[in-house]
């Protein structure tokens, strides 16, 4: 919804005669609603005001990680449910709950229960973070790629450098060289693909 018509709309009142609502799309023109939600670790934040003759409402949906919530104020009332992303219908009218708006309602409040039920529930699972997962391949790739740098090195040195005479056989090959820049190449690949 335009920024515009929410202020035509709060510049008509006093603001002495504003509801918690009009004090929430007040803080949604300003960003401070914006940076209220920020402050938490939500994933996805995306807000809805609506104004029209039929009543005025504000909805925000908020995703962590796989739990998400929507958050429904009006007027009169408050509506929010907390369910696993891609429920269905039913369950998420299942998980919804009213609450009446009283004068000491608090926002932050909401929001603080609200974020500790998606952090406490029961079906949340934590995604791995990408960038952590390529540089556990990068260190490990990197692991593999010394061995065989290492056992050159230490066959080198004892030949040019003790006159030793080493007849390696297939499986040190394999064992020392071919499997570890195989795991190189493959883990390499792995911490390099977005």
């Amino acid at each position: 919804m335009n920024k515009n018509k929410i202020i035509q709309y709060l510049n008509s009142k006093k603001n002495k005669e504003y509801s918690f609502l009009d004090i929430l799309l007040e803080k949604y023109c300003n960003g401070e609603l914006s940076k209220l939600l920020s402050k938490y670790k939500f994933t996805n934040i995306e807000i809805f005001p609506k104004i029209s003759k039929n009543g005025n409402s504000i909805e925000m949906s908020l995703t962590y990680q796989n739990i998400a919530a929507i958050i429904s104020l009006t007027d009169d009332e408050i509506e929010y449910s907390i369910y696993q992303l891609y429920a269905t219908a039913d369950e998420v009218n299942k998980n919804t709950l009213n609450l009446e708006c009283s004068v000491e309602f608090s926002f932050e409040e909401l929001l603080n229960l609200i974020y500790e039920k998606m952090l406490n529930h029961f079906k949340l699972k934590y995604s791995t973070n990408p960038t952590k997962n390529k540089k556990i391949y990068n260190t490990i790739a990197t692991i593999f790629l010394l061995v065989p740098t290492i056992f050159i090195g230490i066959m080198v040195v004892l030949v040019l450098g003790f006159k030793y005479s080493i007849k390696l056989n297939f499986w040190w090959a394999l064992f020392f060289i071919i499997i570890p820049l195989f795991l190189y190449t493959f883990l390499n690949r792995k911490s390099h693909k977005k």
